[in-house]
C-alpha cells in the first residue's frame, strides 16, 4: 500500500483551519487506500511537550523518506516549502493536484489481495474499487478511483469470456 506524506500550511492562519484541512486531505486519501502521514495531528504532542521548529522538521524529513510521495496543499508555508524541498533533493515526487494523487496511488483490492498498480490488474479475477459512503439522503455510494479508462465490471473482463465463477 502506498504511502503520502501530505504537506501544507499549520501555523500560518487559523492554526484549527489548517489541521481541518490536512484532516480532509488525509480522510480522502485513506477512503482511497492509500495510507499517510499528516504532520498536522503532531500539533497535539507539540502542546503537551513543546519542541523547536527544528526537531519537528527533521521529523518530518524522515517521514518524508518512509513515504512514496509528497502531496503540497494550497497555502503559504515554510515549513511545508522545506519539505517540498527536501523531497526534490531525495527525488520523492511531489504532486500538488489531490485527484492526480488518487489515481496515481490508490490501491484497488481483488479477491487475491491489494494490486497498487492499475495496468496489471487479472481482469479476469472480480475486481472490486473502494467507494464512498452512502450519502445523508441514502444515495448511493460513488467511486472515490477514478481510472482514465472504463474498469470492467464486476463479472466481466476484457475479452467478454463468461465470468469463470458462474
Amino acid at each position: 500500500m502506498k504511502k503520502i506524506y501530505i504537506a501544507g500550511p499549520m501555523s500560518s492562519g487559523d492554526l484549527m483551519v489548517n489541521v481541518r484541512n490536512g484532516i480532509e486531505v488525509a480522510r480522502k486519501l485513506r477512503k482511497a487506500g492509500i495510507n499517510y502521514f499528516l504532520p498536522h495531528t503532531d500539533i497535539l504532542e507539540h502542546l503537551v511537550y513543546p519542541e523547536p521548529a527544528e526537531v519537528w522538521l527533521k521529523h518530518d524529513f524522515d517521514w518524508i523518506d518512509a513515504c512514496d510521495a509528497l502531496f503540497r496543499m494550497p497555502g503559504y508555508s515554510s515549513g511545508a516549502s522545506q519539505e517540498v524541498n527536501y523531497a526534490y533533493r531525495t527525488d520523492t515526487p511531489v504532486h500538488y493536484d489531490l485527484d492526480k494523487v488518487i489515481n496515481i496511488y490508490a490501491t484497488i483490492r481483488t479477491v487475491e489481495g491489494e494490486v497498487d498498480d492499475y495496468a496489471h490488474i487479472d481482469w479476469s479475477k472480480k475486481v472490486t474499487v473502494g467507494c464512498e459512503e452512502p450519502g445523508p439522503m441514502g444515495d448511493l455510494p460513488g467511486p472515490i478511483v477514478h481510472m482514465s479508462k472504463r474498469m470492467p465490471t464486476r463479472f466481466e473482463n476484457p475479452d467478454n469470456e463468461a465470468d469463470p465463477s458462474n
